[in-house]
This record gives C-alpha cells, sequence and structure tokens, in this order.
C-alpha cells in the first residue's frame, strides 16, 4: 500500500510541475505559437523529403515509405514525452558538477525526480526554447506522422 501511494503522490508532484511548466512557457504566447509553427513546418518539410524520396524509389533495402514514418513516430513521441516531463535529466551531470543540485537536496522530495523535472535555470541572457514548445512540436511529429501512415495505408489498399 505504500509503493501505491508513493507512486500516487510522485504521480500529483510531477502534474504539479508540468502545470507549472506550461504555464511558464505559455507566459509569452506569440513567441510560444511562432516557435511551435516553425517546427510544425520543419517537419512538414522532412516529411515531404521522404515522401518525394520513396516516390522516386518505392522500396530501398525492403524499407517503404511506412516503415520510416511509423519509425519517426515512435521516436519522436517517445523523445517529446521524455523531454517535456523530465527534461532536466540529460543536464543532470552539469547540475551537479556546478552545484545546481544543492538547490535540491533540502527538499522533502524525492531529489532526482525533483531535479528533472524543475524546469532548468537560465544563465541571464540566455535565448530559452522551452521544452513545453519541444513537447508540442513532437506531438504534432507524432500526429502527421500517423496522418501519413495513413494515408499510404489506404493508398495501398
Amino acid at each position: 500500500m505504500f509503493v501505491l501511494t508513493s507512486f500516487v503522490r510522485a504521480l500529483r508532484f510531477i502534474a504539479a510541475y508540468a502545470m507549472a511548466n506550461i504555464q511558464s512557457a505559455m507566459e509569452y504566447r506569440i513567441s510560444f505559437w511562432v516557435k511551435v509553427f516553425t517546427m510544425v513546418a520543419n517537419d512538414s518539410l522532412w516529411l515531404f523529403f521522404w515522401w518525394t524520396y520513396f516516390q522516386q524509389f518505392p522500396v530501398v533495402h525492403g524499407w517503404q515509405n511506412t516503415d520510416v514514418v511509423i519509425i519517426w513516430a515512435v521516436s519522436a513521441c517517445g523523445f517529446g514525452i521524455s523531454v517535456g516531463f523530465f527534461g532536466n535529466a540529460s543536464k543532470l551531470a552539469t547540475m551537479i558538477m556546478n552545484g545546481g543540485l544543492d538547490a535540491y537536496l533540502g527538499m522533502p522530495r524525492n531529489v532526482l525526480l525533483h531535479a528533472c523535472i524543475s524546469p532548468p535555470i537560465q544563465q541571464p541572457g540566455a535565448i530559452s526554447s522551452s521544452r513545453w514548445e519541444h513537447f508540442c512540436c513532437f506531438c504534432t511529429q507524432t500526429r502527421c506522422s500517423s496522418a501519413s501512415f495513413s494515408y499510404y495505408r489506404w493508398r495501398e489498399d
């Protein structure tokens, strides 16, 4: 029973931090949506590239367009979720070396979880790109990939 209650507490903690991070990212709404739009445009160009490539060469060593799109959708979705919720995990070694972990050691929650889900500490004057913009981008990548996958499956039938 203790494991279940601690798991529920951790999920509530992650959800509270996620809401705070989303609110922080949406502070400058126009900047947020411009970045999301440019990421969607970039991903659409990627899909167009592969579509034109596989129009010229339908099968490359047994790989078809649907195979590439499925792999891309699964990897983009997994990466987007991991970066969206645990964005500081890749910066953990740097945080430890620079003494950034000291701020979390005195807090009553799990130190590793708290350090991974907290928003990154920005240096003054640094250009920040919110992890929620990346998460939104990867969600749109997954939707674009699933739509194109459905289109290619429909064409094959």
